[in-house]
């Protein structure tokens, strides 16, 4: 068993952020490992395993401000019995920084980093690398990354959690409030559209698909 620090946005809802999704499900399912999160004061843990840390005062914008990465920074430099450290964020050149500066002032402390999200560009990437593991979540991530000269890059795809289904009758009921075809198979797009061309990307494969089927798609938004 390993005693672990989530480094990642605060861990409670709203559950509108892949990035934090990840970091809770994997503190929710995991039956091995015991874990400290970052959350606000009087926060639910979000598994049986899990110690909340109140770091944040607030649960914050989609980007965590200077006063709230102050406090991450001031909780990674204190001392305790963590073994490893996993960090939850796109590669940028401030967090980056400060995570070296933990990795030489605290040498027996093994770092991960998930990339949650792929970078705009991957010109200069290997320098924005701190952790003894990198962890990438699709495998055109793990290759970009090779290819720019970062070593030792695993895929690790993440996971669905299938406990939490939504029961056909509530699908029914929001087709139904939707406008939305009862029996034609959905498409559904839900991700980003500032920060990728994923969106572009799903919309150039309508007509391939619409050749083969009668599906009907749906580009869902934050408003």
């Amino acid at each position: 068993m390993a005693r672990v620090l989530m480094v990642s946005k605060p861990l409670q809802p709203p559950w509108d952020d892949s990035a934090k999704n990840l970091a809770r499900d994997l503190v929710r399912f995991s039956d091995r490992h015991e874990f400290h999160v970052l959350g606000l004061p009087g926060a639910e843990a979000p598994g049986p395993r899990a110690i909340v840390e109140p770091v944040y005062r607030g649960t914050g914008a989609y980007s965590p401000s200077l006063a709230q990465n102050l406090r991450v920074l001031r909780r990674l430099f204190r001392p305790d019995d963590r073994e490893i450290y996993h960090f939850f964020f796109a590669p940028n050149p401030t967090t980056s920084r400060a995570a070296r500066w933990v990795r030489t002032l605290k040498p027996r402390k093994r770092l991960v980093h998930t990339i949650c999200s792929a970078p705009a560009t991957y010109k200069g990437i290997r320098d924005l690398m701190f952790a003894h593991r990198v962890v990438a979540l699709s495998e055109n991530t793990r290759q970009a990354l090779l290819e720019n000269g970062v070593e030792g890059v695993v895929r690790i795809p993440p996971g669905i959690d299938a406990t939490t289904r939504v029961p056909p009758e509530r699908r029914r009921a929001v087709r139904e409030a939707l406008g939305l075809p009862r029996d034609r198979p959905l498409v559904l797009y839900a991700g980003d559209y500032q920060f990728s061309t994923a969106a572009d990307t799903c919309a150039r494969a309508l007509p391939e698909i619409l050749g083969r089927s009668d599906a009907h798609f749906v580009f869902a938004c934050r408003i």
